[in-house]
């Protein structure tokens, strides 16, 4: 009777799986459309500090005056050349110029919607897409008009490159990475790794990481392969077919990166103060461990140091529990039952890929839990910063001076959250990682909130618009300024607000023909009160600001 015919529940599940595939489709392209807005939003201002400033001034000049203003500076020359082109493009003004540095935190999200997506999941795609917006520096470093915003791109992206050539060197098939060679990726991983280079010095110091931990797993495949039976029926490729594509990959490399070396060793023999950094101690070196997560609030901090530790504890108990699993029976067993998570694509396997017959493999046989590849590969990422940070720590006890600051750490930041979405994401079939994947979207919602508002007010502080609207109307040909400070970072920005408005000391004071104005400090009182002694008499217009700098301008009028 047909009451008595078991119901198949295939075709409803199958559609469950498309709906929530659907629903994922459209919360990860919301995601991104917020995330770039978010980040859009933040450029249209005339707030720039000394080395926003310093680097404006490079890049306002004709393509060979860029291009030795580059090359006597200590970084490499990407940014510079890059933010000159857009500016020929869209016109020489400072939202240009922060666009410049927004560019690449799209193209990061982006990668985040799309491959991350593929290879990781769709719950790993929405909390990187999130990390990328709301975690602690993005949105500085992703709006100043510096080049760490593009080291996060090309470091991220080469970490992300890297996981198909780590996954396959881990014993993963192409089939299940979804793609059909490993060629174009190894392309790709010398070039983003190259581009680290001319990005920042740093970058490609974290880049080298990757290399090597790349390096390291190809290793131990090769000690894997040897312990095989080399059987025709049980071939392996051997050492020179795994190492070689890593070679002639790092060759490339080294090819794509060498005129920026010799740049590189140029700059370098000509660099003095620029490497006097802060002196180096373990309280710097915890500090530099706690960068990451620091926000404006110490419970926020805290708070993400304890979620990443947490992530970081499950990751590694999953690997040690779901090593291998047991195939059960002999050919012609069952089949394995997709979990929930993968049917929906949160795993590493797709929602079209064929799951293995276990009842194919010989009765006993142990094998690989494909969880556990992006989970190695997701603390592996993670391990970028730590090694920078230790890198940068040896190099500088060698030198015998600091040669590394936190900020340098910032190209790392996209791989440290890459790591931790992607532990948040292979193992979500298991209430824990479930949790832990709720927890963080919790977490990211006051951590957001605080770090745009931050942001916000910092970069629309309506301070530089009053300087600017008084400066525009009472500047004339002829003027000129006198300021005395320690770091010359007031100077250095009136470069870029004003190149016309010329600095001058009280022995000079003379040689102004038109009027004299006063840039006091906090700290210069007996400066401003040698005024009469010169001649001049003060007189205070007011107090004025821009981004983090204030001082108390006078005008100077002539003692009759």
């Amino acid at each position: 009777m047909w009451y008595n015919k078991p119901m198949d529940t295939t075709k409803y599940r199958k559609n469950d799986s498309e709906r929530t595939e659907k629903s994922f489709t459209i919360i990860i392209w919301l995601l991104f459309l917020l995330g770039c807005a978010a980040f859009i939003s933040l450029i249209f201002n005339r707030n720039l500090w000394v080395d926003e400033a310093f680097t404006a001034c490079i890049i306002r000049g004709d393509w060979p005056e860029v291009w030795q203003k580059t090359a006597a500076d200590t970084l490499p020359p990407f940014y510079n050349l890059f933010t000159k082109l857009l500016t020929v493009i869209l016109g020489y003004c400072a939202p240009v110029m922060k666009l410049s540095s927004v560019l690449p935190m799209i193209f990061t999200m982006l990668l985040g919607a799309t491959l991350v997506r593929k290879w990781f999941g769709s719950r790993s795609s929405i909390l990187f897409i999130l990390f990328i917006v709301v975690m602690p520096h993005f949105l500085y470093y992703g709006v100043e008009i510096r080049m760490y915003s593009w080291g996060i791109f090309f470091l991220t992206a080469a970490g992300i490159f890297s996981y198909p050539l780590f996954a396959h060197s881990r014993g993963m098939t192409l089939s299940s990475l979804q793609i059909a060679s490993l060629k174009p990726y190894w392309i790709l991983f010398a070039l983003s790794t190259a581009f680290c280079g001319y990005t920042h010095h740093f970058a490609l110091v974290s880049a080298a990481f990757l290399w090597l931990f790349l390096l390291i797993s190809l290793s131990g495949s090769i000690i894997a392969s040897n312990r095989h039976d080399r059987s025709p029926e049980n071939s392996e490729p051997g050492i020179k077919g795994i190492l070689l594509p890593y070679l002639l990959s790092l060759a490339l490399f080294v090819l794509l990166y060498f005129p920026c070396l010799l740049l590189t060793i140029r700059q370098i023999k000509h660099a003095s103060s620029y490497f006097s950094m802060t002196p180096l101690s373990l309280r710097t070196l915890l500090s530099d461990f706690r960068f990451p997560f620091v926000t404006e609030h110490t419970v926020l901090s805290a708070a993400l140091l304890l979620m990443t530790a947490l992530t970081v504890i499950h990751a590694v108990f999953h690997l040690l529990t779901n090593r291998v699993q047991k195939a059960p029976g002999k050919t012609g067993g069952p089949s394995v039952k997709k979990s929930a998570s993968e049917e929906t694509g949160n795993s590493s396997f797709s929602e079209n890929e064929t799951v293995p017959n276990m009842g194919d493999i010989p009765d006993n046989k142990l094998i690989k839990d494909e969880t556990q590849i992006p989970c190695l590969f997701g603390l592996v990422s993670m391990l970028v910063l730590p090694g920078t940070i230790l890198f940068g720590y040896a190099v500088s006890a060698v030198a015998g001076s600091s040669l590394f600051t936190a900020r340098y750490l910032v190209p790392s930041l996209g791989l440290l959250w890459l790591g931790v979405s992607i532990l948040s994401g292979p193992m979500l079939g298991k209430k824990l990682g479930t949790g832990l994947f709720l927890l963080w979207l919790l977490l990211s919602l006051p951590v957001g909130i605080r770090a745009y508002r931050d942001q916000y007010s910092s970069e629309y502080s309506d301070g530089v618009e009053k300087m600017i609207a008084f400066f525009d109307a009472n500047i004339k040909p002829g003027d000129g300024y006198i300021i005395y400070e320690n770091n010359y970072q007031i100077e250095l920005c009136f470069r870029y607000y004003y190149p016309e408005l010329q600095k001058y000391d009280w022995e000079s004071a003379d040689e102004i023909p038109g009027t004299v104005w006063y840039f006091y400090l906090d700290g210069f009182k007996k400066e401003l009160d040698l005024a009469p002694d010169f001649g001049y008499n003060a007189f205070c217009v007011g107090d004025m600001n821009f981004d983090r700098y204030a001082f108390v301008l006078y005008r100077m009028d002539k003692d009759n």
